[in-house]
């Protein structure tokens, strides 16, 4: 006989402990949108360039290295490349091809 998935407690137990992480990830990943709003208006009141790429290789070089798996480093890339990107356009309205999401670029 097959169980209901739903009703095997330790599939209600893993899942809502997936959806308590996924939670943490998600307040995780809206305050570094909060501090790359604080930077973008810290690099605009001294003039700074808005992107720098060397900082997202080096970031991303770094993430790898300090990854203690089972993430893969082509998983770290991946994720933390679409993090970046989703920043861009959150914050500064810059879609993957480089291109405003908006008429005002700031």
């Amino acid at each position: 006989m097959v169980r209901d998935i739903d009703s095997d407690a330790t599939v209600v137990q893993i899942r809502a402990e997936i959806a308590e992480n996924d939670r943490v990830i998600l307040a995780a990943l809206n305050r570094r949108l909060e501090l790359v709003d604080r930077l973008r208006d810290h690099k605009a009141e001294h003039g700074y360039p808005r992107i720098d790429e060397s900082r997202e290789r080096w970031l991303l070089d770094y993430l790898v290295d300090v990854n203690p798996g089972p993430l893969t480093a082509e998983g770290v890339r991946s994720l933390f490349s679409a993090v970046l990107a989703i920043g861009k356009a959150e914050v500064y309205g810059i879609t993957k091809g480089g291109g405003s999401t908006s008429s005002d670029e700031g």
